[in-house]
């Protein structure tokens, strides 16, 4: 007997069933009948499963990138042996926590805790250093680079090991030795990797170093620099700490500079145990040294922290977000592929009717629809495997194999093989449970026909179960919309930053003055010369000089200072006083960025020599300490944050620290560009009174900037010889450099939000039309009946309406509360922006409103007949 059954949609291809059939039947047959009409399934609607592949494919390949880069760069970096047991211990002052990302240690409290810190195997201290190196014999040719100067105890904790000669000891340490390691590509570029080359000289500011040994290739020092920031020296070599006597000799160097204190927890220690010691014994010491006027109450913390922790410290945030973005989307192509399930399912309601005809039992329904679910998740964890291998070029091209020192890269080890199982395990059962709990639906309907109180509970309970369902995808969705938003409109503010000039046609060169050779009076002279002759140059309208460049460098731009004015001497509260960002400057640099004068004047010849000591502010700190008054001529303190009463009111102090105010100037953004002081002002100090040794010779041509900077070194170097020449760039490609290395994590969280936005909108519309169109009945009676169709329409868009806004409340509440977590990562955007909250209100409403209406308008188009046929 055959039996040869059309489907009432003409999409779906014909089903053919015979007796002789029974062994690839899907619920006669077993799992190889179910799994051979899994894969016919598939081939007849071909458009569902390529579609629901994608959606899956997109969802995991996506997941398996953002979880690799957390694996390698936060769970487990793999950089140094016993990673788990390396700690940061550093001290916080509350003046540098907000500007700079890592805290500052002590010399002096490294030397009491190396005392007394018995809870570590070995505690060692690390600082970066610039300078200028040279390689030949007889101190030749200098180059600016930069190397580290370590403790010998930094070996031991990172297990650092020289790809040949050896690491200095501590016996060398203690007597100052003059030992360097080279790095491997200094070693390579710079000696063409002789191995004679022990025992030969390495220059550091002119200073002989006996090099002993070569670190290895995928040497990566202690602590990793900063992620998502580059170096803009060459790495040249590692040295002891104390090499420089000069260093720790000056008390002010050993108890306020900044550098890096690491240690080894012995093994059974817990970090708690060693901060309650490290505090003890930083308490202790501060007392003993004198040192409460910084290292003072609310005023100063300690920080311990595992080396990974230190390593993303600058990222965590947006590593977190990128996290929570990707499971996010994996949530959203879960659901949106049992949204798909959802409709396709209600398609084949001839199907399971015929089965059930045929006596098809529960478990041959849950098995023949499992493995299809199970082929389906295969098929979508391949594709996202493939998406994973193929990341690496795209991975390239966006820098993320540079978020470490060491090259980072997609490799399917064991953490991407978890997670890819993990993955199809969650999808496996996402789609099973949607498609069982249709299938028996369908099937329970068959056999409720008879029977109204139970088909209407079983239809009360469907519409509650798909309210839920699309009640939950709307709120995720929601969710990461208010995310993509607010990230957008923050990285909107980025890209349009108006620095407060005209940044075209600006080239800059850093130099570095020699200070053995040259005296202050000396330093004023040469910035004299090099700026005439800089100025004699074709096509040069302006030559100006800062303290390093506004724009050349993300990182050590400007001192952060206290402002206090005359007549608060005698109130001095440091915690609550004004703070500013200070440049030193001369009268060109004004001129070359366009700086316009508000009142007063600009600096002058007459005021290198003059009695009192000028400074210039913006608008913001004359709004901030003057109100309404005439700042010109006013008295002004810089100090410092290791400045505390007494010494404010000291004479000699005074006398160092007083300022005049001869102007005041426009804000503009300050060093680090994307960080204009509106919260924090400007001042800017006269070069001449105070000549920085580094000087940025800032140009404004008419010509390219960039051959003009070539010009520029060449007559330099003509004029000093062997000065180095630190750095050359116009400042658009500064802007853009910083740009991008600021906006490159929000670039790629933004691409994933995008993609789970997608998603999700695409779920929703599937779901409510699926959900919708089993209403179909409904719609029919009431036409049938002579219910108007605005009446219908209404009657099927309030409940959908009433859910939506409930959902889109839902989630713009758990948005608002998970966005405060992450408020670091916006710029001039809160976590409560009405503006972007109005903006996803206004999309996802439509959406739900859009896919309700076009199924009822669709079946409003139908006959009453055909929409109250039974199936």
């Amino acid at each position: 007997m055959n039996r040869k059954i059309k489907r009432a949609d003409s999409k779906i291809s014909t089903v053919s069933y015979t007796e002789n059939e029974s062994s690839s039947n899907p619920f006669f047959g077993g799992f190889w009948g179910s799994f051979v009409w899994g894969i016919r399934s598939m081939f007849r609607s071909r458009k569902y499963f390529i579609t629901v592949i994608l959606s899956l494919s997109i969802s995991v390949g996506l997941n398996l990138v953002v979880w690799n880069i957390a694996n390698k760069i936060y769970f487990n970096p793999e950089l140094y042996e016993d990673e788990e047991r390396i700690i940061r211990i550093g001290d916080v002052l509350d003046m540098w926590e907000r500007s700079h990302r890592r805290p500052i240690s002590s010399y002096i409290l490294y030397e009491e805790r190396k005392r007394e810190l018995d809870l570590v195997e070995s505690i060692g201290m690390n600082s970066d250093y610039q300078g200028n190196f040279s390689f030949g014999e007889g101190n030749g040719d200098q180059v600016p680079g930069s190397g580290w100067s370590y403790t010998a105890s930094m070996f031991d904790i990172f297990s650092l090991k020289p790809e040949i000669g050896r690491v200095f000891t501590e016996e060398e340490e203690a007597l100052q030795s003059k030992v360097a390691l080279l790095t491997y590509g200094c070693w390579k570029n710079e000696y063409a990797g002789a191995a004679d080359v022990i025992g030969k000289k390495l220059y550091i500011d002119g200073t002989p170093f006996d090099i002993i040994g070569v670190m290895k290739a995928d040497f990566v020092p202690p602590p990793a620099r900063e992620m998502g920031y580059g170096h803009v020296f060459r790495e040249y070599a590692v040295f002891p700490l104390v090499a420089f006597p000069r260093w720790v000799n000056d008390p002010l160097r050993r108890a306020h500079v900044s550098n890096s204190v690491f240690a080894k927890m012995k093994e059974g220690v817990t970090l708690a145990q060693v901060y309650d010691r490290v505090k003890a014994i930083t308490d202790a010491g501060n007392e003993a040294v004198g040192m409460t006027q910084t290292f003072r109450e609310n005023n100063h913390r300690v920080v311990v922290m595992r080396l990974n922790e230190d390593l993303v410290l600058g990222i965590k945030s947006y590593l977190m977000l990128m996290l929570l973005s990707s499971l996010l989307v994996f949530t959203l192509g879960c659901t949106t592929v049992a949204g798909f399930g959802l409709v396709y399912n209600s398609g084949r309601k001839r199907d399971f009717a015929i089965q059930n005809v045929l006596g098809a039992r529960y478990l041959g329904v849950m098995t023949g629809i499992s493995v299809e679910a199970m082929l389906l998740s295969a098929a979508g964890c391949a594709g996202g495997f493939i998406m994973f291998v193929l990341a690496d070029p795209l991975a390239n091209a966006l820098g993320l194999n540079e978020l470490l020192s060491t090259k980072l890269e997609f490799k399917f080890d064991g953490f991407a093989a978890g997670c890819l199982l993990s993955m199809f395990a969650l999808v496996s059962l996402v789609i099973g449970i949607t498609s069982i709990m249709s299938g028996l639906g369908l099937l329970n309907s068959r056999k409720s026909l008879g029977d109204h109180s139970r088909t209407s509970s079983a239809c009360k309970r469907a519409i509650l179960s798909r309210r839920a369902f699309i009640f939950t995808q709307i709120s995720f969705t929601t969710i990461i919309m208010v995310f993509g938003v607010l990230l957008l409109r923050s990285l909107v503010n980025v890209l349009n930053v108006d620095p407060g000039y005209d940044t075209s046609n600006i080239g800059t060169i850093i130099v570095q003055s020699n200070t053995r050779e040259y005296e202050r009076g000396q330093l004023k002279v040469q910035m004299q010369t090099i700026c005439s002759a800089l100025r004699a140059l074709p096509g040069v309208k302006a030559v100006g000089i800062n303290n390093w460049a506004g724009h050349t460098f993300s990182f050590n731009n400007g001192s952060r200072r206290v402002v206090v004015r005359e007549r608060d001497n005698a109130h001095f509260n440091y915690s609550r006083l004004p703070r500013t960002y200070s440049d030193l400057a001369d009268e060109g640099f004004f001129e070359v960025l366009g700086i316009k004068l508000v009142a007063g004047r600009f600096f002058n010849q007459s005021d290198a020599n003059s009695d009192y000591k000028p400074v210039i502010i913006d608008t913001k700190n004359a709004k901030m300490l003057f109100s309404d008054e005439d700042p010109i001529g006013r008295t002004l303190f810089l100090a410092s944050n290791r400045t505390d009463r007494n010494q404010l009111n000291d004479p000699d102090f005074q006398d160092r620290n007083r300022f005049r105010v001869i102007g005041v100037v426009e804000n503009v953004a300050r060093a680090s560009y994307l960080d204009p002081p509106d919260k924090h002002g400007m001042a800017y100090l006269y070069t001449q009174r105070s000549p920085p040794y580094w000087q940025t010779y800032s140009m404004r041509t008419e010509r390219n900037p960039r051959i003009a900077v070539l010009e520029a070194k060449s007559i330099i170097q003509e004029l000093y010889p062997g000065t180095p020449i630190y750095y050359m760039s116009t400042f658009e490609d500064d802007i853009k450099k910083i740009v991008f290395e600021r906006t490159r994590f929000v670039f790629i969280i933004i691409t994933i939000l995008v993609i789970a936005i997608a998603l999700g909108i695409m779920g929703i519309y599937i779901a409510v039309r699926a959900s919708v169109d089993t209403q179909e009945r409904e719609v029919g009676m009431r036409v049938a009946v002579g219910a108007r169709p605005v009446h219908i329409i209404k009657s099927v868009l309030l409940p959908w309406a009433s859910v939506c806004v409930l959902a889109i409340c839902a989630g713009l509440g758990a948005s608002f509360i998970l966005m405060r977590n992450f408020q670091d990562v916006l710029y001039q955007t809160t976590h409560w922006d009405p503006a972007s909250y109005f903006f996803v209100i206004a999309l996802m409403l439509p959406t739900v409103l859009f896919a309700s209406s076009i199924s009822v308008k669709k079946t409003l188009g139908r006959s009453p007949a055909r929409a109250l046929r039974v199936v």
